[in-house]
């Protein structure tokens, strides 16, 4: 129970289904599959290791942001990397095929905010603990 509340999970905060590629590295995947690798990161609807797009992905993450458009609301996520780009997407109405040129460092923080219909971003450092 963290701050004070009972953590709800959330699926389509979820990672992205990898397919039959879950739990390889990149390297891994572009040496046994050098031409699937390349169209994955090349086309946001690809789907070759039978799990699921970015474009899906990212259409995920964008319903569940839907009902947090008011101004009023206030929610703490703690989440994956993928879903904090997702939402970076969506936020800057940027295209899946920028999805690539995010890049998040552990235990960063994000804060969203809505005005005048419009998302903004700030943009925080990585959280430290202390012992």
């Amino acid at each position: 129970m963290a701050l004070g509340h009972s953590p709800i999970i959330e699926p389509a905060l979820g990672e992205v289904d990898y397919g039959r590629w879950l739990g390889r590295s990149l390297k891994e995947i572009g040496i046994a599959e050098p031409a699937a690798l390349s169209a994955w990161l090349s086309d946001p609807d690809m789907v070759a290791h039978g799990g699921e797009s970015l474009s899906a992905f990212c259409e995920r993450v964008r319903r569940w942001m839907g009902p947090y458009a008011s101004p009023a609301s206030h929610t703490l996520v703690v989440t994956h990397a993928s879903v904090i780009k997702a939402i970076v997407l969506r936020a800057l109405e940027a295209p899946v095929r920028a999805y690539w040129q995010i890049d998040v460092a552990p235990l960063s923080t994000l804060t969203l905010s809505r005005q005048q219909d419009r998302w903004r971003l700030s943009l925080g450092e990585s959280l430290r603990f202390h012992q």
